[in-house]
């Protein structure tokens, strides 16, 4: 017996179309909306700190205590028995030292240090009350490695390192590593290769030669890295001093200083903080020493491998003089800088920036918890915990750039309910009627 269909289809056609039917006309009471900087506050309560009026570089409006003084303490590392290798003047390299850290311009003892952040005025102009330790005992350098926490160690004995009693050269090294990379400390290496050789508290002397450095870098995933220079330069003159250190820290003028023993930026493009001095692809720097750029924990190292300074100083000093005084004003700038910047930096990456367009942009869903990592920046800023801010400024910054737009619940289940809803009604009534008719038709075909 043959049936005939006709234009009536099979029956899983026919759910299959009431089905659509069903599932258009409940999206039509489904209606998402994206939501609109107008439908959330800029002045949203981001922060505990005083508000300030916002400017391009600073869109949420919120900026540090005006009236906030800054501490940093600089351990200075000057042991009576250790001599230098190329700065013969001792004594020049310590005075040089401890002028940058007394920075001009000064007032009432405190400084005010010109970070270069166009449009915030008072992140631009911060004050900050930078102290010393001078350090001429072996057991207080010991301590200061071992449990020093978010400070700045100099060394001013340019390629001796010194390795106290009970360690090796390579012990001393990973501790040195463990001060930056995970207490957010800050080493300043100051002329010659870097720990090319070692005095040990005994009393001797040895050459380590390119090991060491590589060595220590090696807990970064920077392998055989070298600071050999590649010949390209003999000397780096004033043109190449990066122009902050020239403009406000009041740098002597028409110094040359050797190239002596740079780093190469294909080694360290992606660490480089600031430029010291340098051209092509060798530099001297200050440069993040962390596992990659991501990291929470991280240290600073500053580098300054010139083998000397020659004449032209303008009235500064002489040459061991400017290469103390160089790498230091170096250090204290970067402690601030990096972290302001990831702050409330105007390069489009700064945590601010990235919090102020996901509202813009409606990304509401994960905000919060950028806006709590960017306030425990902010706390750690105002005790003086440079680091951890920037670290804490990064994580809103991913946070922010992670964000996303809310789907609307209760409009969402209301569409799902009219889908139900038109279901039911196409089952119960149109289709039921639709199937009984099928079948008095294919009872009067077979009639025929």
């Amino acid at each position: 017996m043959e049936s005939h269909m006709g234009n009536a289809g099979f029956p899983w056609q026919r759910s299959s179309r009431s089905f659509l039917v069903a599932l258009l006309a409940g999206l039509m009471f489904c209606y998402i909306p994206i939501l609109r900087a107008s439908d959330f506050s800029s002045q949203d309560s981001l922060f505990k700190l005083v508000k300030y009026p916002s400017t391009d570089a600073n869109p949420l409006g919120y900026t540090i205590v005006s009236d906030q003084v800054f501490p940093l303490t600089v351990y200075v590392v000057s042991l009576p028995e250790v001599g230098n290798v190329y700065l013969s003047n001792h004594s020049a390299v310590l005075d040089g030292v401890l002028k940058a850290v007394e920075i001009t311009p000064r007032e009432n003892g405190v400084k005010h240090v010109n970070i270069g952040l166009a449009g915030n005025d008072l992140a631009a102009n911060i004050k900050v009350n930078v102290s010393y330790v001078l350090v001429q005992d072996w057991r207080t350098y010991e301590s200061v490695i071992e449990q020093g926490n978010d400070t700045i160690i100099v060394n001013t004995h340019d390629q001796y390192f010194p390795v106290p009693s009970g360690y090796t050269r390579e012990e001393w090294v990973d501790k040195l590593s463990d001060f930056m990379l995970n207490r957010w400390g800050t080493w300043v290496h100051i002329g010659g290769y870097p720990f090319h050789s070692v005095w040990y508290e005994n009393g001797t002397a040895s050459e380590w030669g390119a090991a060491g450095y590589a060595g220590l870098m090696g807990h970064i995933g920077k392998v055989n890295v070298t600071c050999y220079p590649s010949g390209q330069f003999s000397v780096f003159s004033d043109t190449d001093l990066t122009n902050v250190l020239k403009s406000w820290w009041l740098l002597p003028t028409k110094q040359e200083m050797s190239v002596g023993y740079p780093i190469r930026l294909d080694d360290f493009g992606g660490n480089m903080i600031m430029p010291i001095y340098g051209a092509g692809k060798e530099f001297h720097a200050a440069m993040l020493f962390a596992q990659n750029s991501s990291s929470f924990n991280f240290g600073v190292y500053v580098h300054l491998g010139t083998s000397g300074f020659y004449g032209g100083f303008g009235g500064g000093g002489q040459p061991d003089f400017i290469a103390g005084y160089v790498p230091m004003a170096a250090a204290i700038y970067s402690e601030y800088s990096y972290s302001i910047s990831k702050l409330y930096g105007s390069y489009g990456e700064s945590a601010s920036e990235l919090i102020q367009n996901a509202i813009n942009d409606g990304r509401i869903v994960g905000l919060d918890a950028a806006k709590a990592a960017f306030q425990k920046a902010l706390d750690s800023y105002a005790a003086g915990k440079y680091k951890i801010a920037r670290s804490y400024a990064s994580e809103a910054a991913a946070l922010a750039a992670s964000s996303s737009r809310p789907v609307n619940i209760p409009v969402l289940v209301s569409g799902v309910f009219s889908v139900f809803v038109g279901i039911v009604v196409i089952r119960t009534g149109v289709y039921p009627k639709r199937k009984q008719k099928d079948v008095e038709r294919d009872e009067e075909m077979q009639v025929t």
